[in-house]
């Protein structure tokens, strides 16, 4: 069984370097409840936003903006003395199969990335964008991300990495599973 921290490549610390982190817990709905909560507690205490979700009943997803706004607090608070009002953008990565694409979907409110239960079916970056009143947020989601052995995987990979340019937090997509 996998857990957050297995489920979480360790590339991916690299990749992000300093940008502010949103841990989305996924599959909650298969964890023990008790573990979730620790699990989102240890996040916290590292200095991420931890949202516990089940992308495909759509539980937890509510949490999603009140997490990005204390982790972009500082910027909004910044854009906002500047009068300025710009979408927030956020990368989604994770490792293949962990519900990134499931999880863009239901944001946006639209089918725009294809989901199957087979590893490797986002290929390339695809973005979405979610208003919310004054809000707008632009999600890039990436392929899974893990330890290249082919052409594409390297291709694959460096899709991933190139998306970190120009957004102002990662959303890191593990899963809540329980051993």
């Amino acid at each position: 069984a996998r857990i957050p921290i297995s489920s979480r490549n360790p590339d991916i610390d690299a990749i992000c370097g300093s940008k502010p982190r949103i841990v989305i817990l996924n599959r909650m709905d298969l964890a023990d409840p008790a573990a979730t909560k620790r699990w989102a507690a240890y996040f916290k205490s590292k200095g991420m936003a931890a949202v516990p979700t089940d992308c495909k009943s759509r539980k937890g997803i509510g949490s999603f903006t009140p997490a990005v706004r204390q982790v972009l607090k500082e910027k909004l608070e910044r854009d906002a003395a500047r009068g300025m009002n710009r979408p927030l953008r956020l990368m989604i990565v994770g490792i293949p199969n962990v519900g990134k694409s499931t999880l863009l979907n239901y944001l946006v409110g639209e089918k725009i990335a294809i989901v199957s239960n087979k590893p490797q079916t986002t290929r390339n970056r695809i973005c979405g964008i979610l208003t919310k009143g004054e809000e707008q947020f632009v999600f890039v989601d990436t392929p899974g991300f893990h330890k290249p052995r082919t052409k594409l995987g390297e291709f694959m990979m460096k899709a991933a990495s190139d998306a970190r340019e120009g957004v102002d937090a990662v959303m890191v997509v593990v899963d809540a599973e329980r051993i």
